[in-house]
Order: structure tokens, then C-alpha cells, then sequence
């Protein structure tokens, strides 16, 4: 039986899987406290005090993160209502089917943090080879090269990407009917397989009058990165 506080329940869990023949405790901190497993580095940033953090791998799962990370890593990260976050590293198995290697929970999803939490991964594997990531997003990636690069392969997750678009068409367009609109345009440049047909200079002179918050948007965080 847990205690009902939170942070109390929290700690008694760790400290039960910490007992276990395989430890998989990767990192642990908690707000208010410096780190009491794994790599201190969040303790020196900024955000140190109200900074928190924990690190999941079992034994199973550090063995298909050995032996499936010459494929391919996908790093994906979820909130919830509280404003933590959940990232998930998966390979495929043999299967080809998604088999999560390690979760971490923590309220921020910033390069220097997200260093740490990876950081705290090559202690446990500091061998750990891995050729190529696909991420949702840019500071993800930065942060696991940082950690485990600097030649790796970076892919964009093509549904996340999709999903972050349409959540910005909707909260900087307002006529819907021009949503729909671009919303098909978008899938179109989302599809092209040449960077040479990666016209996106077509989709700005028909949109940047009626939308050119999203076109701004667009142009600064994927412009750039048409290779991906």
C-alpha cells in the first residue's frame, strides 16, 4: 500500500523497483530536491529548483534498445493535464511492431534538460550505437546528438508533424473553410518525395494575405528542413 500524497507514493515506488534483481531507475528527481539517482546535471540549471524527473528502462527493454538501435529510434512525448510530460523512446522489433525501450516523465521539455535525461541513458548504455531518430520535433533531436551523436540521422515523424500543423491552422486561421483549404495544400507538401518539388513559394503567395501568421510559422520552424 502507497501513500496517497503524491510525491511520498512516488519515492516508495522507486525505492521498491531500486530493490529489484535489475534496477531500472535511470534518473530521479523531484521538485524542491537535488537528484537523488542517476546523473545530477539538472541540479546546475536554471530551473533546478522546480525541475523534475524520472527515468524508466527495464532489463528487457535495455536489450532491444541494444540490439534493434541500428534501425531506427522514435522519440515521441505526450502531456497530460499537469503539464508533464512522457517521452517514449521505441525501436521496431523483429516484427517490424513498436516496442517501447525507455520512458522518461518530466516537466520540461527544453534542450538542456532533455540532455540530462538522455545523458542519464548512457550511463546505463554507453555503448549504445544509434544511426537514426525520428522526433516530432527539432530539440529532441539536438538533444539525443548531443548525447549519443554527432552523426546521426534525424527523420521527421510525418503524422506528428501533420498533427502540429493542423493544431497551429486552427489557433492562427480562423475561416474555417480556408483551414480546410490549406489543410489539403499541406498534405500535398507533406507527401512530396523530391526536395526539388518542395515548392512551398506557391503555397505563400496564395496564402500569406489571408494567413500570414501561419505562413510565418511554417516558413520559420520547416522551411529549412526540407532534407527531413
Amino acid at each position: 500500500m502507497f501513500p496517497k500524497d503524491d510525491s511520498t507514493s512516488v519515492v516508495s515506488i522507486v525505492e521498491c523497483l531500486r530493490k529489484e534483481p535489475y534496477d531500472p531507475i535511470l534518473i530521479f528527481k523531484l521538485q524542491n530536491s537535488t537528484t537523488l539517482y542517476g546523473p545530477s546535471d539538472l541540479d546546475y540549471l536554471p530551473t533546478s529548483q522546480t525541475s523534475f524527473a524520472l527515468g524508466f528502462q527495464t532489463e528487457h527493454q535495455r536489450d532491444m534498445l541494444v540490439s534493434n538501435s541500428d534501425k531506427v529510434l522514435c522519440i515521441d512525448s505526450t502531456h497530460n493535464q499537469y503539464d508533464f510530460y512522457l517521452i517514449n523512446l521505441i525501436v521496431p522489433d523483429n516484427y517490424g511492431k513498436g516496442c517501447s525501450v525507455a520512458h522518461f516523465i518530466t516537466n520540461y521539455l527544453d534542450i538542456n534538460a532533455m540532455i540530462c535525461l538522455f545523458s542519464s541513458l548512457k550511463v546505463k548504455i554507453p555503448g549504445l550505437n544509434v544511426n537514426c531518430i525520428m522526433t516530432d520535433d527539432q530539440n529532441t533531436f539536438e538533444a539525443f546528438n548531443v548525447v549519443f551523436g554527432p552523426n546521426i540521422r534525424h527523420l521527421l515523424c510525418k503524422w506528428r508533424v501533420f498533427r502540429s500543423w493542423s493544431r497551429q491552422l486552427y489557433s492562427k486561421v480562423l475561416n474555417k473553410q480556408l483551414v480546410k483549404e490549406m489543410k489539403v495544400r499541406l498534405k500535398e507538401l507533406l507527401n512530396v518525395k523530391e526536395r526539388d518539388a518542395f515548392e512551398f513559394a506557391e503555397f505563400e503567395n496564395i496564402h500569406f494575405t489571408k494567413s500570414p501568421e501561419f505562413v510565418d510559422y511554417f516558413k520559420k520552424h520547416y522551411c529549412n528542413r526540407v532534407q527531413l
